[in-house]
């Protein structure tokens, strides 16, 4: 990591030097002053035609201390010998809804450093941009409505670097340095990875990006239809605002299925890596801090030499995950649109973690041999809620099944009871003068009440009392007569 790193710095010191050697030896130009707000001056070259860039004075001068402005009405090629150095930026006048500059080409051959380059999608018929000279630069931010071919080749050094739009070629071969931001797409702008720039509908030329050169990158973000990616020499990329995220790198290709390789690679945090991909090779790679997502748009067999992970996403059209040389790792889940044996990865996951937790792996039909450990593809709210809806279902059946078994055990209880006997017990009060017990009562007859009323015990204790009311009655009539016969006797 420190041979490329160093290499880095190096060339840009060199840089910088020949940049300071250019200033002693500069013959500035005459540029006008404007006064802005504020009463802020600074120095601005307008130019409306070629013909006025002929009368740029004094002759042979080569330092601009301001910036050039070229106008809408420009037509034609933009061609400037002799300057090697403006310290303020070229702009082309226009807006995303006025293209109306007919500027062609621009040609600068002897610039050396630039301030910055700003053209947002305001020249329809620009196809050349050509700086061969060109060793550093603040901001380059270019914006094609067409094919352009692009001539950066001396260029070392840059703080961010965005082209967009169809680019015929580029040539950025010296590139060693982006302090900033590197964004190339072959389309329109991806405002943010998750917007996946690899399913863009607007058909554009193939792009292959070629930097040969690139050691120290800081949020790179490739995007479009990419016929190749060539990076040998890449050994660090930061991460860098990349839409709404920060991320080391993010490829998101769509088109023929390509090499994502980064061979010299050591030293990455977080990646997104999406499209038509046929590899991913990090073989210098160890660490991944923070977190790799991978979808694969085209059936492709994963295979990565990291050893320390924090969380790996996988998603897409797998044919085979191998992590054959994972040591420590957090979270690993992998979703897969075709058939995928799952065990292998369950097993290394398992054999680290010692637990399923922070492990899942699905395929179709879902039911693989290797299932998320711990519910890890559910969040805690669910899990909650599963475990409630637990308990309180046990509670009810527990309820429910004691309400039964009381009712049962009541009707039970209800069936041993003794039926009630009720009888007349004799009153020695009443004996007759026979000294002669009564017999038993009568008895109202069971088979005179309606079978199973439940007025049928309470009309029975009924007949009964009827009964002794009536023996009651003849005791006592059969006392008068003989009263009256003892009378008519005496």
């Amino acid at each position: 990591m420190l041979v490329p790193a160093m290499k880095a710095l190096v060339s840009q010191i060199f840089g910088i030097a020949f940049l300071l050697l250019c200033l002693f030896d500069h013959r500035a130009c005459d540029i006008p002053s404007v006064r802005g707000y504020g009463n802020f001056s600074y120095a601005t070259w307008t130019v409306n035609s070629s013909e006025e860039i002929s009368t740029l004075s004094p002759k042979g001068c080569n330092f601009i201390g301001g910036s050039v402005y070229i106008r809408s009405n420009y037509s034609g090629e933009f061609i400037l010998d002799g300057v090697q150095v403006i310290t303020g930026g070229i702009t082309i006048e226009g807006s995303l809804f006025d293209p109306s500059a007919n500027i062609t080409a621009i040609s600068m051959p002897d610039l050396l450093y630039l301030g910055s380059f700003l053209a947002r999608d305001v020249a329809s018929q620009l196809t050349s941009i050509s700086m061969p000279s060109l060793e550093n630069i603040t901001d380059l931010d270019l914006e094609l409505s067409g094919p352009a071919k692009l001539n950066f080749t001396s260029l070392t050094y840059a703080t961010n670097v965005l082209l967009m739009g169809p680019i015929d070629s580029m040539d950025f071969d010296s590139l060693t340095n982006v302090a900033g931001s590197l964004e190339i797409s072959s389309g329109t702008s991806c405002l943010s990875p998750s917007d996946l720039c690899f399913n863009a509908s607007t058909v554009v030329p193939p792009l292959a990006i070629r930097l040969p050169s690139l050691v120290n990158a800081t949020g790179i973000d490739f995007s479009g239809n990419l016929s190749g990616l060539y990076m040998p020499t890449l050994a660090i990329a930061n991460n860098g605002h990349i839409g709404r995220q920060r991320i080391g790198i993010a490829v998101e290709t769509y088109g023929n299925p390509i090499d994502i390789s980064f061979p010299n690679l050591d030293t990455l945090t977080d990646a997104i890596l999406a499209g038509t991909m046929r590899i991913i090779s990090f073989p210098h790679l160890q660490n991944l801090p923070g977190q790799l997502s991978i979808e694969a748009a085209t059936p492709m067999n994963l295979d990565l030499s990291i050893l320390n992970a924090t969380s790996i996403i996988i998603r897409g059209n797998l044919t085979g995950v191998a992590l054959p040389a994972l040591g420590n790792i957090t979270t690993l889940e992998i979703y897969s649109s075709l058939p995928l044996d799952c065990s292998f990865m369950q097993h290394v996951f398992q054999s680290i973690r010692h637990s399923l937790v922070g492990y899942g792996c699905y395929s179709p039909p879902f039911s693989s041999s290797a299932k998320s450990g711990n519910s890890a593809s559910l969040s805690e709210g669910a899990k909650v809620g599963i475990g409630f809806g637990a308990v309180l279902a046990g509670a009810v059946i527990s309820i429910c099944s004691f309400g039964v078994w009381w009712r049962w055990k009541r009707n039970r209880d209800i069936a041993k009871r003794p039926p009630v006997v009720e009888h007349e017990l004799q009153d020695r009060n009443r004996r007759n003068v026979h000294n002669v017990d009564d017999g038993p009562p009568e008895y109202g007859s069971m088979a005179e009440t309606e079978f199973g009323s439940v007025d049928s015990e309470d009309t029975v204790v009924a007949n009964v009392g009827q009964a002794s009311v009536q023996r009651a009655r003849g005791n006592a009539n059969a006392a008068a007569e003989e009263r009256r016969g003892a009378g008519s006797g005496a």
